[in-house]
């Protein structure tokens, strides 16, 4: 059926034309480091230069050994996004380019950022300078390692410790001769095989999306594509780009030289068209005997590597120096991904990264670095008795639906450990989902409990009660809080405002008492009133309609339109008459349609001879002239004069035409 379906697939890529493959740099045709070179080019660690070369033989400079790295490490963008202004770098004298990679490189302890000024960047690179730099960019270490070189009197004390960690982790390896030779140059072709050697080990890798290894499930030589075996069931077709190029045995080859099963290292460009093919050499295949991947004597240890194969009784892997091995599973088989939760060996797919637990040679635990299938929702009911099941409103499709829940589920409440039965129906909760889309653990995401569903009995009199019909179709009656609160999008309502056939998310304590309550059946159209209440920051807005203030949440992109002007959102005077649309119950345009002929209050900000500045609540300052008929009194109605106003007295005004008829002080 896998083969049906990558087939099937395949068609659609009939109409492209058969690829041709274009070589790599012009200068490294038969060089010993070509595959090397070829791969980091691919992946993008090394451009070469404008004339196509790449002088694999040059010795590395300073500056150009810490962008192989900088790339390699995916760090690149990151550097092109430095502020080089304010991170205090004290470059070189003279240095011409890359003075970004030399900052993010003292930026993350690669070299000293104290003395990074004093480095020579074209200088060439030793082998123990290139060991620091990697040693530094990767924060290995030498736990002890020793160093056995017969020339380890020639390597200086303080890089010693840099070199034992980069042996130790099989970074670089020593000369002919048992010899290091820190002070010889490291060649351009060096630094990419350490760069390679450091991918291999699984300690970089800048775009792991577009370099992985997987095992080649189908093959259409004629159209130049290939199906890579993603997961145990699924299967993912590529095209070979037109430059793609091809390894089998350390020297180039065509996709004639490959077969189905055949694993392979995959370098995408970014078209998703495979750049880079390089087949892993026979010798490093496994055999069918478990136990192939064993050391002798009674040893516990740790193995990382990508799955290829499980078996009842054993599991094969690839390990980060892309050697394949054979593991035999012990009796008491622990697995666990990396949300910590227990899974069995029938989870594990291919391609997985896994760390192996080995002891007496066996595979006693195993963690798997890849997150479960989770949804997430509300809870409508649970079921505790016999076998567990749970059924959850979900925030993906919107609708219900049961899941069986494993006898042994782990369920979480921030840090604390609870029973399955401690759920309450309206939690919120994330479940996480097994291959057979079994709940083996429950996180609650929130304590509130929302429970939906459709009105079908109100009791508004003494103590107040609801009953409604859940999402599942089954009732339930709720207490309901005196003092409850209503809400129907932005605005308040009374709970005798509710009526049957009202969709609700009720709002329950921990006792199951509703103490808030959303009608969910939000309406468009228009209003009109008067304006008493605005907020700039969180876009509220509140109108008096007929004697009864109502509130509104502000669109953030809300029209507001004065006889056909645009006007901005503080320009609106709080008292003006205004009709407005609504969506969905947010306000999506405000009209004015009198802020002249109005009642408006506020602060006395500043008096004029003849106009006045306030205040308002809402933070807007307004100035309005005083109308020549104009009357003020004061607190107690007596009559007073302009020069007798304050700043910061509270006023209001009765507008006319605009300008200001009468005032009293508040």
């Amino acid at each position: 059926m896998r083969k049906i379906v990558f087939w099937a697939t395949m068609c659609l890529f009939l109409l492209l034309s058969s690829q041709a493959f274009a070589s790599g740099f012009s200068d490294t045709k038969g060089h010993w480091a070509l595959q090397e070179i070829d791969e980091c080019a691919a992946v993008g660690i090394i451009n070469g230069y404008p004339d196509k070369t790449f002088k694999p033989d040059n010795s590395v400079s300073h500056l150009e050994a810490l962008v192989m790295i900088i790339k390699s490490m995916g760090l690149e963008q990151q550097a092109k996004e430095l502020d080089l202004t304010a991170g205090s770098y004290n470059f070189p004298a003279g240095m011409t380019w890359g003075k970004e990679y030399l900052a993010l490189s003292a930026d993350r302890g690669i070299i000293s950022k104290a003395n990074m000024n004093y480095l020579v960047t074209g200088d060439p690179t030793t082998r123990a300078e290139a060991a620091v730099m990697i040693v530094n960019a990767l924060q290995l270490k030498s736990d002890g390692y020793q160093l056995t070189f017969a020339d380890n009197t020639q390597i200086p004390g303080i890089y010693k410790e840099s070199i034992a960690a980069a042996v130790k982790n099989g970074i670089i390896v020593g000369m002919p001769g048992n010899k290091f030779e820190p002070t010889r140059t490291v060649t351009r072709a060096e630094m990419v095989t350490i760069i390679s050697r450091v991918f291999n080990k699984g300690l970089i890798n800048p775009y792991p999306s577009r370099y992985f290894i997987n095992k080649i499930a189908g093959i259409d030589k004629t159209n130049q594509l290939i199906a890579l075996q993603k997961s145990a069931n699924a299967t993912q077709p590529y095209l070979l780009a037109e430059d793609c190029l091809i390894y089998k045995d350390s020297k180039k080859a065509s996709l004639d030289d490959f077969l189905e099963e055949d694993t392979v290292k995959v370098v995408l460009n970014n078209s998703l068209r495979v750049k880079y093919l390089a087949h892993l050499a026979a010798d490093k295949l496994p055999n069918e005997n478990p136990g192939t991947g064993n050391v002798p004597g009674n040893t516990t240890r740790k193995v990382d590597g990508e799955v290829i194969a499980c078996r009842n009784n054993s599991i094969t892997v690839i390990e980060d120096d892309d050697t394949i091995k054979v593991y035999e599973i012990g009796p008491n088989i622990k697995v666990i991904n990396s949300d910590n939760v227990e899974l069995s060996m029938n989870d594990l797919d291919y391609g997985d990264e896994v760390e192996l637990k080995l002891e007496n040679n066996k595979v006693v635990f195993i963690t798997v670095d890849k997150e479960s299938t989770t949804v997430t929702g509300r809870v409508i009911t649970i079921k505790t008795s016999g076998d567990y099941e749970i059924t959850i409103f979900e925030d993906e499709d919107e609708k219900d639906i049961k899941y069986d829940v494993r006898g042994n589920v782990v369920v979480k409440d921030g840090s604390k450990t609870l029973d399955f039965d401690e759920i309450a129906e309206g939690n919120e909760v994330k479940l996480y989902l097994d291959s057979d889309e079994d709940v083996i653990k429950i996180e609650i995401t929130s304590d509130d409990r929302i429970i939906t569903g459709e009105v079908t009995d109100i009791d508004d009199r003494g103590d107040y009660g609801i009953t409604i019909e859940k999402l599942d179709g089954k009732p339930a009656d709720y207490e309901v809080e005196d003092d409850v609160n209503v809400r129907e999008g932005s605005r308040s309502r009374d709970f005798d405002d509710l009526e049957e056939g009202d969709m609700v998310e009720l709002s329950l304590d921990e006792d199951g008492l509703v103490t808030g309550i959303k009608i969910l059946d939000w309406r468009s159209g228009s209003e009109a009133g008067v304006i008493t209440y605005l907020d700039l920051d969180d876009y509220e807005i509140t109108l008096d309609i007929d004697g009864d203030e109502t509130d509104y949440e502000l669109d953030e992109d809300v029209e507001i339109v004065k006889d056909g002007d645009e006007l901005d959102l503080d320009d609106l005077i709080i008292g003006s008459e205004v009709e407005i649309e609504l969506d969905d119950d947010l306000v999506v345009k405000i009209e004015v349609t009198d802020d002249e002929d109005i009642e408006v209050e506020g602060e006395i900000i500043r008096v004029y001879d003849d106009a006045l500045k306030i205040e308002q609540k809402s933070g807007s300052q307004f100035t309005f002239d005083f109308d020549n008929r104009a009357t003020l009194e004061d607190e107690d109605g007596d009559d007073i004069d302009i020069d007798d106003l304050k700043k910061g007295q509270d006023v209001w005004l009765q507008l006319r035409d605009g300008e200001i008829r009468r005032l009293e002080i508040i």
